[in-house]
């Protein structure tokens, strides 16, 4: 394998969020140890950001069919690039799923589709599942699944989810690659104490009441003023600016405040990783917020807006350091980080959770050349719901757009 070039196709959810930034560095890193003459392609939403900050050929999604109308010759350069790929891999990350837009499914559908006419295998890949409201989307998803040569996802509740959908094939768990951040890197563990004196906070503005926002800042002040720590907030995506600023406009000592730039070419993605190994604590609403820094067996205190945060937690052990959003106050917030400082270690889970997460990766390694199972009837009608699914859904945006017009 190492004597012929192995090509890997990757549709990922890249160029907007930094965690997931971090799964596909994490991957990246990974085989191109592994594998020496490999070499990638990747699906993103941003395809020139993907490109520079990963350093691969990136193109856009298949559903952000605008961006191929001024140069159809892209639709069949990727064709090529599925018949000359020998693995395709889906995820990871939390991509199946429809609260944020119907149109997230179908996205990472179609490659698994596609593949599947050129007889490629298909890898999903440490992938979250769930909530899926809509009922097509729901057959959708079982459909996919059932076509797919390996499955693993990144937590009990996404495996759960696909076994009520009636998936028959296997799923294993296999824990968000960002878990290896400090052991891809070539960092050694650094003190568990809080003698660093930085403590990391990732927010975002969903559900973030202003209640709780004040109740950060007071957070924020007391940590500057009695325990002489440097805040450093970190936007893992770029409306997270926005409530960042919001914390602190209610900060007194702004003295002890930096917010770490979004320009990922101020600070490369291993930069990036690296900072977190060298924090005193963190205190997140965002996953990777949490995953990083106790990968470098730093606590974490997690904010709740999403199961898959409290679910991550749980993994833990790490209950009595969670609190739901909508709940958040000063006091628990100072009662967690005293109880941090007695308590400043993450337990072992973490150990075995990397460990998982490796084995994981080489199950990918060993799924590359593999002969897939194709089946018909299903792959049939999986275009057929996609192709009504995105017929309905980019109708819904067209009268979104457009229906104003009619009533001037």
């Amino acid at each position: 394998m190492e004597k012929n070039k192995v090509n890997i196709l990757v549709s990922a959810c890249l160029g907007e969020n930094l965690g997931d930034e971090v799964i596909f560095h994490n991957f990246h890193s990974f085989l191109t140890k592994k594998i020496k003459n490999v070499e990638f392609f990747v699906f993103s939403s941003k395809p020139n950001v993907t490109s520079k900050m990963h350093n691969v050929e990136s193109f856009y999604h298949l559903t952000q069919f605008m961006n191929y109308f001024k140069s159809p010759k892209k639709i069949i350069d990727i064709l090529r690039i599925f018949k000359k790929t020998d693995i395709i891999i889906i995820g990871g990350g939390g991509i199946f799923q429809d609260v944020h837009s119907p149109e997230t499914i179908p996205r990472y559908s179609i490659p698994v589709l596609i593949a599947k006419v050129f007889r490629k295998p298909v890898f999903c890949y440490s992938v979250g599942v769930g909530p899926i409201k809509n009922a097509y989307l729901k057959k959708l998803v079982k459909l996919i699944f059932e076509q797919v040569d390996s499955i693993t996802v990144r937590d009990k509740y996404s495996k759960r989810f696909l076994m009520d959908l009636g998936v028959s094939k296997e799923v294993f768990l296999a824990p968000d690659p960002a878990i290896l951040s400090s052991i891809l890197h070539n960092r050694k563990k650094l003190s568990k104490d809080l003698k660093n004196k930085i403590v990391a906070i990732c927010i975002r503005k969903f559900k973030l009441s202003k209640i709780a926002i004040l109740e950060i800042s007071k957070f924020c002040d007391y940590l500057i003023e009695k325990k002489s720590f440097k805040i450093i907030f970190v936007p893992m995506e770029t409306d997270d600016i926005e409530v960042i600023g919001k914390v602190i406009q209610n900060i007194r000592n702004k003295h002890g405040v930096l917010v770490m730039p979004k320009d990922r070419e101020k600070m490369p993605i291993s930069q990036f990783i690296e900072f977190f190994g060298n924090i005193s604590f963190a205190v997140s609403m965002r996953l990777h917020g949490l995953i990083i820094p106790v990968s470098y067996d730093k606590p974490v205190i997690g904010l709740v807006y999403d199961e898959k945060v409290r679910n991550f937690m749980k993994s833990l052990d790490n209950e009595n350091f969670i609190v739901d959003i909508d709940k958040i106050t000063f006091d628990i917030l100072e009662r967690m980080y005293r109880r941090l400082e007695f308590e400043a270690r993450i337990n072992s889970r973490v150990e075995s959770l990397q460990r998982r997460s490796l084995e994981a990766l080489d199950h990918v390694v060993d799924s590359i050349g593999i002969k897939p199972k194709f089946n018909t009837k299903e792959f049939i009608f999986s275009w057929t719901i996609l192709f009504l699914i995105l017929i309905n859904f980019y109708f819904q945006q067209f009268l979104k757009k457009h229906l104003h017009l009619f009533f001037k």
